[in-house]
């Protein structure tokens, strides 16, 4: 029978735990005990069958700003309004190197983001994620609504006067 030995813990004096080798072939449930787990997050020992500690997860990488489905317009939108980076940047309170790359569309933007520009410019949110024309577009549409909305309606069964111009 082939010994095993792992690390476990003993009462040296008042100052914690001490570790040093055990012979566990007499007890094969002893890997999944608690006196485990007590090892393992006192000790900090990393063992290749390790469960209770696992290791730092990988970082996934981000898709590239130009490679996203949704753009945003921040830069022709601050242009609409007259704005330049440097204008950004002291209204933004945002450092030179953040507001250049989010300008030039090399740095994924947040809904943070989204929310301080969009302030900045007087704009809405969604607006960002659209181009100014179209933005400029749905902002006459819901203008032409509004309007409507608020005429009021002819009376019931009164005639409607059409003047034709010749």
């Amino acid at each position: 029978m082939t010994r095993k030995h792992v690390l476990a813990p003993t009462l040296a004096d008042s100052e914690g735990f001490h570790v040093h080798r055990r012979d566990t072939s007499d007890n094969p449930t002893f890997e999944s005990s608690a006196i485990r787990r007590i090892i393992d997050a006192d000790t900090n020992v990393h063992l290749p069958d390790n469960r209770y500690m696992s290791e730092k997860p990988t970082k996934r990488s981000s898709t590239p700003p130009d490679q996203l489905r949704h753009s945003w317009y921040f830069a022709e939108h601050a242009m609409e309004h007259g704005f330049r980076q440097a204008d950004a940047e002291r209204a933004l309170g945002w450092p030179r190197g953040k507001i250049n790359a989010l300008w030039n569309g090399k740095q994924r933007y947040t809904q943070e983001t989204v929310d301080q520009v969009s302030s900045w410019l007087g704009i809405e949110p969604f607006e960002l994620l659209m181009r100014p024309a179209e933005a400029a577009a749905i902002k006459q549409l819901r203008a032409a609504a509004r309007m409507i909305a608020s005429t009021p309606s002819p009376k019931a069964g009164s005639p409607v006067r059409r003047t034709v111009q010749t």
